[in-house]
């Protein structure tokens, strides 16, 4: 079950060579609108902002999809760059405000870009590490790494960190580097040109401190490599591609109003550690497993036969293209103590209150792959009984909570691999501005916009 938790050279490689790119633009950019006429910085601004949208959709597409937080929140920091910058210079011609010649780029032949760019790349990600939930479940839904702790696995929790802590980083980045650029340019510079001295601070400064973040990137990579080499969960392209086929099949038992669980199971998070989980997950060679042969599997593993099999999800591994993980369930007529084989010594029964008494007292009790499971399970189940496919609460009793049961999985038709109800459960008649948020995702459709919205 390891191989689950480990992570493909390529897509932590692919993490870093994006923000690179990213960041080796924004010093393409500051340096064309220092060196040359002030209107080639607007086309370097577009054509900057261009590639890093191309890396997005490639990153899209690609078969190690990976997490581009910091260079989608820099791809609206440069466009935003371009469109205050135009909004200025146009109103300057206008008459509408007076600017000088060094934020004008139809007057100046060189603009102080810096001075618009470091503020604009401070607030947009600012904005950005505030709305990082938002945006990450953006960027799970179209990049290829879901919410699930299943699926995006180690990878994704490293790259959720990760792009936390790069935005913070660059949001105290630009934050200095915007005090030293606009204190500097209100009590220090002189109007009438710009000197060495000028060029060291709007330029020099800004390029060093951009150059060392750069440095900082490849001595953090190098580092978080070796860290995951030392502790066996890094996987090389060619470990990735010598693997065979496998498929993981995880059962959950369920008999009246209560699932079948261990305390001795593996945590798939901390080695040598054992937690709370289903107590039925294995791992078959071969590409497909049939439900016949997952029937034939369950019934071997839990000594229990003629039970309900259902299909709950599936998915394949991240980085492990060939890695399948199929959930089932397997439901149980009669009482719990119709079935010796699943004993004391195997495990024990529990109710939802029992679980979330034991989550609530001790959080790292159960498994991660259990709460990622029972999560889903659960916000699909709630919000199909609260809400209709339109997302109208089914009940005009806005106190109203359904009570829910181990047991009403049986009784539901819900398709639990759709994401239909998870969508529903983050967009709904009680979130704020619903009906605006709904006609501006309908007008939108999978655009980058619809984040924001």
């Amino acid at each position: 079950m390891r191989d689950l938790q480990k992570i493909n050279l390529v897509q932590l490689y692919l993490f870093w060579k994006n923000l690179s790119i990213a960041m080796l633009l924004l010093m393409v950019l500051l340096t064309v609108s220092t060196w040359t006429h002030s209107i080639f910085s607007i086309f370097t601004a577009i054509i900057c902002a261009f590639i890093i949208y191309v890396r997005i959709y490639v990153n899209k597409t690609s078969h190690h999809p990976t997490y581009m937080l910091v260079g989608y929140a820099l791809m609206i920091s440069i466009i935003a760059y371009t469109v205050i910058l135009m909004t200025i210079s146009s109103m300057s011609s206008w008459g509408i405000i007076h600017v000088g010649e060094h934020l004008d780029i139809f007057q100046g032949p060189r603009t102080i870009s810096v001075l618009v760019l470091a503020p604009v790349c401070f607030l947009t990600l600012s904005v950005c590490y505030i709305r990082r939930r938002s945006l990450h479940r953006y960027l799970d839904n179209h990049f290829g790494v879901r919410s699930d702790v299943f699926q995006k696995g180690k990878l994704g929790a490293i790259l959720t960190r990760e792009s936390r802590i790069q935005v913070r980083n660059l949001i105290m980045l630009f934050g200095i580097l915007s005090v030293i650029n606009w204190v500097y340019f209100l009590f220090f510079f002189n109007d009438a040109s710009i000197n060495n001295k000028d060029l060291y601070i709007f330029f020099w400064v800004n390029i060093i401190g951009l150059a060392v973040y750069e440095i900082y990137l490849l001595v953090h990579n190098y580092e978080l490599d070796l860290e995951l080499k030392q502790r066996g969960e890094l996987l090389t392209p060619a470990e990735a591609g010598s693997m065979s086929p496998k498929t993981y099949l995880r059962f959950f038992v369920i008999c009246e109003d209560k699932l079948f669980v261990s305390y001795d199971c593996d945590d798939p998070d901390f080695q040598a550690h054992k937690v709370l989980d289903t107590p039925f997950f294995t791992s078959q060679t071969g590409a497909m497993v049939t439900e016949p042969e997952a029937r034939k599997t369950i019934e071997k593993e839990s000594g229990v036969e003629n039970g309900e099999l259902r299909f709950f999800c599936s998915f394949s591994a991240p980085g492990l293209r060939q890695h399948t993980v199929l959930r089932y369930f397997y439901f149980l007529d009669g009482k719990c103590s119709d079935y010796p084989t699943l004993s004391e010594d195997k495990g024990e029964w529990m109710n939802m209150e029992q679980l979330t008494r034991i989550n609530q007292r001790r959080p790292h009790a159960l498994s991660s792959y259990l709460l990622a499971d029972a999560r889903r399970m659960l916000t699909i189940m709630r919000t199909e009984k609260l809400y209709d496919e339109r997302g109208f609460r089914r009940y005009k009793i806005k106190s109203y909570v359904p009570q829910l049961r181990i047991s009403d999985i049986r009784n539901t038709q819900i398709d639990f691999q759709s994401n239909k109800w998870i969508n529903i459960a983050r967009l709904n008649c009680d979130k704020p501005l619903f009906r605006v948020r709904r006609i501006m995702r309908k007008i939108f459709g999978g655009s980058a916009l619809k984040v924001w919205v």
